[in-house]
């Protein structure tokens, strides 16, 4: 293991240093040994190699060229236009400032371009980049692992290059596009907007008031805290929108919604669609289709009695829509999950409310704004758990 300095010169020759030397010596070039070494170029244009080990490479002042080896490598090319080339293993490169050139190779390796115009290539493994200018350049290939970004840059522009998967917004960053992979793609605590395109997507919208598309795809789409909007777009897709006033919008295909915390807005669109308002005052649309309607106990919380129960817009027999009840107890006083009976659900023509009497006179309440189409609580109740009592 060995400490090499450069000088203020090019050290850029061919002579190899084995051991430790003081500043300011002549070395036109600095090799490592068959150990870890730390190698410091400084000023001048310099080529500093690692070898074998786990090796420390700085290049200091102009324009370097840092070669890490075998092992896991540490290269840092400061200021001026630098090569950067980590090799084998799982290498950490740093451009620093200057446009530079960074080459992970082998191994599981962290790019960062630092600021300047830089140009970025992991290689084989599962890679991780850092972009803080939309001028930086990431090359990836086909089969080359799970490769991840993670970006202060926000624009508008559509920018995941191609081949990469992951993407984490960071600082002030506000938008985040996927490619046509099967992206996950995680927004900041500002108010984002994520795209997936293409692929089965994953978008997190973490903190703040987000707007998350998933396009094409079998998408999940998180909006977390927030008042958000989530639209499925076209395939088999599942929306969360957690805590806040969301809306949520699952557009063609079949899709599973899940309001959360806080009066939500579902609308499933097209397809057999499941709706879930959870707690708060929601308004449910399944749209076209048949559509299911998910209330969940023992608590009635998701639906209660009064001005605060749910609403169904447009529930309908004729196209087989159906509300099930899981875990609604009839009973909390007694020991277990009782079964409701069916003398225990009833339909207000007139309100338009249905209501499930549980838990000792609280009472699960439904308005169905847009009922059409069924003469008796059969044709409304598909499944309940535990059954109901006929």
């Amino acid at each position: 293991m060995a400490t090499i300095y450069g000088t203020k010169y090019h050290d850029d020759g061919t002579w190899q240093i084995t051991d430790t030397f003081p500043f300011f010596q002549l070395i036109p070039e600095l090799k490592g040994t068959s150990s870890g070494d730390t190698i410091f170029g400084y000023e001048g244009n310099d080529k500093l190699y690692g070898y074998q080990g786990m090796d420390y490479l700085y290049g200091g002042s102009g324009g370097d060229r840092l070669e890490g080896g075998d092992g896991n490598d540490f290269l840092y090319g400061e200021s001026g236009n630098d090569h950067l080339f980590g090799q084998n293993g799982n290498d950490r490169l740093e451009g620093g400032t200057g446009d530079d050139k960074l080459y992970g190779h082998d191994g599981h390796d962290i790019l960062n371009g630092g600021a300047g115009v830089d140009s970025m290539t992991g290689g084989t493994g599962n890679d991780t980049y850092y972009v803080d200018s939309l001028s930086d350049l990431i090359y990836e290939y086909l089969n080359q692992g799970t490769d991840t970004v993670y970006s202060t840059v926000s624009t508008t522009a559509k920018w995941l290059p191609n081949n990469v998967e992951n993407l984490f917004l960071l600082g002030s960053a506000v938008y985040g596009d996927g490619n046509d992979l099967n992206n996950s793609i995680y927004g900041t605590a500002s108010n984002n907007k994520l795209y997936g395109y293409g692929g089965d997507d994953m978008l997190y919208g973490l903190g703040g008031s987000d707007h998350l598309y998933g396009a094409d795809g079998r998408d999940y789409l998180n909006g977390d805290t927030g008042d958000d909007f989530l639209y499925g777009g076209a395939g088999n897709d599942s929306l969360t929108g957690g805590s806040g006033i969301d809306l949520l919008i699952g557009n063609d295909g079949n899709d599973s919604l899940h309001g959360g915390d806080g009066d939500d807005a579902l609308n499933g669109g097209n397809g057999t669609d499941s709706l879930t308002g959870g707690t708060g005052k929601d308004v449910l649309t399944g749209g076209a289709g048949n559509d299911y309607f998910h209330y969940y106990g023992p608590s009635v919380n998701n639906s209660p009695e009064g001005v605060n129960r749910d609403i169904i817009t447009d529930f309908s027999y004729l196209q087989n829509d159906k509300i099930y009840l899981h875990y609604i107890d009839a009973d909390a006083g007694m020991a277990g999950t009782q079964s409701l009976e069916y003398n225990d659900l009833t339909f207000d023509y007139a309100t338009k409310i249905f209501t499930a009497r549980v838990d000792n006179g609280t009472d699960l309440q439904i308005q169905l704004t847009g009922v059409t189409n069924f003469d008796s609580m059969r044709d409304v109740i598909i499944e309940a758990t535990p059954p109901i009592l006929i």
